[in-house]
């Protein structure tokens, strides 16, 4: 269990891609962009300029280059919560981070 063959992290990512998707169902005029499969950076840049939004679930752990990336371009990003986390700068904290329960 946890590995990427063993369905581990790809589970968990999918069943959040399954999530959002069931989102875009019940409000059919939301922007929803999902991908399963690797973009070349610039088309990643120029996604996350046109997001509002960034899901981050947990990876192969509690931190993503893509967290700062996504902040970068101006993005909320949402992902579980990293408290525990402590990257520089600290952008788990709770100075920059809110806790709410879903």
């Amino acid at each position: 269990a946890g590995s990427r063959e063993g369905g581990g992290v790809n589970d968990h990512r999918k069943n959040a891609i399954k999530a959002i998707q069931r989102l875009k169902a019940k409000y059919p005029n939301l922007s929803v962009f999902t991908q399963d499969t690797t973009v070349t950076y610039e088309n990643f840049v120029s996604i996350m300029r046109d997001t509002k939004v960034f899901i981050s679930p947990y990876g192969l752990g509690e931190f993503s280059g893509k967290d700062y990336e996504a902040m970068l371009t101006g993005c909320l990003v949402v992902k579980p919560w990293a408290h525990k986390l402590w990257s520089y700068p600290n952008i788990y904290g709770s100075e920059y981070s809110l806790d709410v329960e879903l």
